[in-house]
């Protein structure tokens, strides 16, 4: 992404035989991660991260776990 000026990395989508596993930047240090079916919806999963996401990283990046 940084040769080809893309930006920062949001996502990442790793598809395998028995799982599909999204991940996303939860602030510098933490990413959070969801597994699913391969047969699962990816759009509602995606959905969920981005909708989820601002509480998640507030949470971590607070330290209050």
């Amino acid at each position: 992404c940084q040769k080809m000026d893309g930006g920062p990395v949001d996502h990442i989508m790793l598809v395998a035989e028995r799982y599909i596993v999204l991940l996303a930047m939860a602030g510098q240090d933490y990413y959070v991660g969801i597994v699913i079916n391969p047969r699962g919806n990816v759009g509602k999963a995606r959905l969920q991260l981005r909708r989820f996401m601002p509480e998640i990283a507030s949470v971590l990046n607070a330290g209050v776990i």
